[in-house]
């Protein structure tokens, strides 16, 4: 037995969600920049704030250094409404 929750426009629920962000591959910069506006921009998300960039080694195989970040969000999205 599967059970649905419902929200009508005044109960929507507010998450407050860390997303780790992580590129090591072509403009690694700008890569994380184009993401951090695609998420200010899109509906039901709030971006709240994000951090610097690090620059960090890679675990495992030969490849790139990695440029990580995280950003706090306040979503009111589901999986089912995105």
């Amino acid at each position: 037995m599967s059970h649905q929750v419902h929200f009508s426009q005044s109960e929507k629920q507010e998450n407050n969600v860390a997303v780790a962000l992580g590129s090591n591959l072509g403009d690694s910069l700008s890569i994380l920049e184009n993401a951090i506006q695609i998420l200010s921009k899109t509906p039901g998300i709030t971006l709240n704030t994000y951090s610097s960039w690090y620059r960090t080694k890679p675990i495992g195989p030969k490849q790139p250094d990695y440029l990580n970040g995280c950003a706090l969000l306040k979503v009111e999205l589901t999986p089912q409404n995105c």
